[in-house]
């Protein structure tokens, strides 16, 4: 098939994993920690938040878009979000 859109985000990051929900994007960004954006499910993204971790290598989100677990050079860190 063909490109329907196309949409940056995270410019001037290394992104090291991305991981999408119905709701949130999150991106684990290295030693810049995590990057957490909204999105409408087309293409419309805001930034939500920057998350200050450990240099980060993954990240994961429950399916209740309210527990946010990103693999970090000191073990896995927890974030509970609202």
């Amino acid at each position: 098939g063909s490109i329907i859109s196309q949409e940056t985000l995270a410019k001037g990051y290394s992104v090291n994993d991305v991981f999408a929900t119905v709701n949130l994007i999150a991106l684990a960004v290295g030693h810049d920690g995590a990057l957490i954006y909204s999105w409408d499910g087309n293409n419309s993204f805001m930034l939500k938040g920057r998350l200050e971790t450990s240099y980060a290598y993954a990240i994961k989100i429950n399916d209740g878009d309210d527990i946010i677990y990103v693999a970090t050079e000191e073990g896995v860190e927890i974030f509970i979000i609202n």
